[in-house]
């Protein structure tokens, strides 16, 4: 049932902490990619997901009764809920009935972060994009060397910063 439900619907997930130094390697190919920050008010608004919220980390799966329960609860417990280790994913998810691609709201998009480790190539697209109805702010990441962390900085076209490597 839990796979016919995920057949049924597309899910979008996005994290709450842009910096955490595992997203980037694993999801933005060692660093060398780029985040998009999207604008939590729009996106928690979006008409089109029919179900929105924070993920619950759990130790046990949420049970499904199937004849006391609706297939609202069923797709909240099954697209809401992770095992406890993914914690640190801190996910909001957003469920949309059917999958494929999906028009993003006016305003969604707030910011893009260049990994890093990104070549120019990749920072000079996400500065170059012809972005008729969107409005953004470009940031190059950077390590911070005193903590370990990822910081950032605005990007100016046509100028190439230095970035620290990890």
């Amino acid at each position: 049932m839990r796979s016919g439900i995920l057949a049924d619907f597309g899910i979008a997930s996005f994290t709450q902490d842009w910096a955490y130094e595992l997203f980037w390697a694993h999801y933005a190919r060692h660093h060398t990619g780029f985040c998009i920050g999207y604008d939590p008010e729009v996106l928690a608004a979006w008409p089109e997901a029919e179900y929105r919220g924070e993920v619950q980390y759990v130790n046990r799966a949420p049970i499904f009764k199937f004849f006391h329960h609706t297939q609202h609860d069923f797709v909240r417990k099954v697209a809401f809920h992770k095992s406890a280790p993914w914690v640190y994913e801190r996910e909001y998810r957003l469920v949309f009935s059917g999958h494929g691609i999906k028009v993003l709201p006016e305003g969604a998009i707030k910011e893009v972060i260049v990994g890093c480790r990104a070549g120019r190539e990749v920072r000079d697209l996400v500065c170059n994009y012809e972005k008729p109805s969107f409005d953004f702010e470009v940031f190059q990441a950077a390590e911070d060397l005193s903590d370990f962390s990822i910081d950032r900085y605005h990007v100016k076209k046509n100028v190439w910063g230095m970035t620290s490597h990890f």
